[in-house]
């Protein structure tokens, strides 16, 4: 069963593709590789390309870096379009 995902906690300036979005989530809610493959309902090579995706948009060196990173982002203001 795939994770549920809400897009709107993200505000960063470009918008995030549904996958990178869903591995934020499972990033924030502390998932480990094989449980966000298992929630998303994708293979765990493509999770590791999520968050190496999230990892390069963020400038992030590791998941602590990135999972900090989200949540600055999550709590930011929504910018308005």
């Amino acid at each position: 069963m795939p994770h549920s995902v809400d897009r709107s906690r993200f505000t960063h300036t470009r918008p995030m593709t549904l996958g990178q979005t869903g591995a934020a989530a499972c990033i924030l809610d502390a998932l480990e590789g094989k449980e966000m493959a298992r929630a998303l309902g994708v293979s765990r090579w493509t999770v590791d390309r999520y968050v190496a995706q999230l990892s390069r948009r963020y400038g992030a060196r590791n998941r602590v870096a990135l999972a900090l990173a989200l949540e600055r982002d999550t709590c930011a203001p929504a910018q308005s379009a």
